[in-house]
């Protein structure tokens, strides 16, 4: 009975370090591909937005072909806006919990070098669903691409609120010029 017990748990070992090691190779063709949509997609996106920009800004308002450059420089935003998500969901690891997700989201704003990004966390870190999780990170990417884009802020701050029945507030602030609501 010992020797039996014995090479199912070899068996048993052999079987999660072949998990694991899928795991590991997932995670590093994840991490591969994010590179790579951001090295080759994201970068040519930023290379023709940069051309409609200035072929914009040489034409009249009256120009005819005006209209069209706008919109297409409202498709090229919408197609960036949709690749960083991409990016950020092929980073995200797999079980990774609301907190650690945030702080990617911070380290990922810093690396654009458009301004420091910090998040802190009060009360107990709450358990969300996977759906809730993404949606989560939709709203905090959304908010730190228009900080981005629009505010000039040298620092944005996520606050996460943990409440004891598992509920959470999540406060995103920056210190960008704000806009005119009315």
């Amino acid at each position: 009975i010992v020797m039996l017990v014995a090479v199912a748990t070899g068996v048993s070992l052999l079987r999660v370090r072949r998990v694991q090691r899928r795991f590991e190779t997932l995670a590093e063709e994840r991490q591969r591909i994010a590179r790579d949509l951001h090295d080759a997609l994201e970068q040519g996106l930023t290379g023709i937005a940069l051309h409609l920009k200035a072929i914009e800004q040489r034409t009249q308002s009256s120009d005819p072909g005006r209209p069209h450059v706008e919109a297409a420089r409202a498709i090229v935003s919408h197609i960036r806006s949709d690749t960083r998500h991409f990016i950020w969901d092929l980073r995200r690891q797999p079980g990774e919990g609301l907190v650690a997700a945030l702080q990617a989201a911070a380290e990922f704003y810093r690396a654009l070098e458009v301004g420091g990004c910090s998040v802190s966390v009060r009360g107990p870190a709450p358990h969300v669903s996977p759906e809730t999780l993404t949606a989560v990170l939709r709203i905090v990417q959304e908010s730190l691409t228009n900080v981005a884009k629009h505010a000039d802020a040298r620092h944005v701050q996520i606050d996460l609120h943990g409440q004891t029945q598992g509920g959470f507030v999540l406060c995103i602030a920056d210190n960008g010029k704000g806009f005119d609501g009315h």
